[in-house]
């Protein structure tokens, strides 16, 4: 993923599928996988699609502090 925008959609699409899989060793995990697809959606002007997956994260980890922060951003600027 690049600050400059480029490559986006293939970052989603990759970011998509690997949070349907379990991590392999010490790779990130679903929820994190998860918490950077919102990013990705936010940065893409898709709110709706990084707060369902920012809930989906806190749901999955409730305890998971950038998602949980993220999610109150999202949904205070609502």
């Amino acid at each position: 993923m690049t600050d400059s925008g480029q490559e986006l959609d293939r970052a989603e699409k990759y970011l998509a599928h690997y949070a349907t899989q379990e991590p392999e060793g010490r790779q990130p995990d679903r929820v994190q996988a998860k918490w950077l697809l919102a990013t990705l959606y936010e940065k893409n002007g898709r709110r709706p699609d990084a707060i369902r997956e920012l809930e989906a994260a806190v749901r999955m980890r409730p305890d998971f502090e950038p998602a949980k922060r993220d999610l109150k951003r999202l949904r205070s600027t609502s």
